[in-house]
């Protein structure tokens, strides 16, 4: 099995939630040391991306940036349908990308809390 990790670019992403229009957490130390974190690399780009069997689609607060996730949903209608992989997913707001990939038709689906269907929103 190989893990692919897809993003716009190569830069390393901070998991910390330090991203562009997303929460930054206060955090609480012993010291005034340098804060780490740590970064998700990624392997491939949208443009270079190999084919898959499986796409997660993750959530958080980047999500709701519609302006700036359009590079990912564009890429999730032409490379990620239910014709050309195996399985799709995708965690908590995640879901809200599929819905507007539109990729999620004619399939069982709901929001993170599995209170709204997400066919009636989208």
């Amino acid at each position: 099995m190989t893990l692919s990790l897809l993003s716009t670019d190569m830069e390393p992403v901070s998991i910390n939630g330090a991203i562009a229009g997303g929460v930054v957490h206060d955090t609480l130390a012993n010291s005034s040391s340098p804060y780490l974190t740590e970064f998700i690399q990624p392997t491939h780009t949208f443009a270079n991306s190999p084919e898959l069997d499986v796409v997660i689609v993750p959530g958080g607060p980047g999500n709701r940036d519609f302006n700036g996730t359009q590079p990912h949903i564009d890429w999730l209608r032409e490379h990620a349908t239910l014709d050309q992989i195996d399985y799709l997913m995708s965690i908590c707001t995640g879901a809200s990308m599929l819905a507007r990939s539109g990729n999620h038709r004619g399939t069982k689906r709901h929001d993170q809390q599995g209170g709204v269907y997400m066919g009636d929103v989208c």
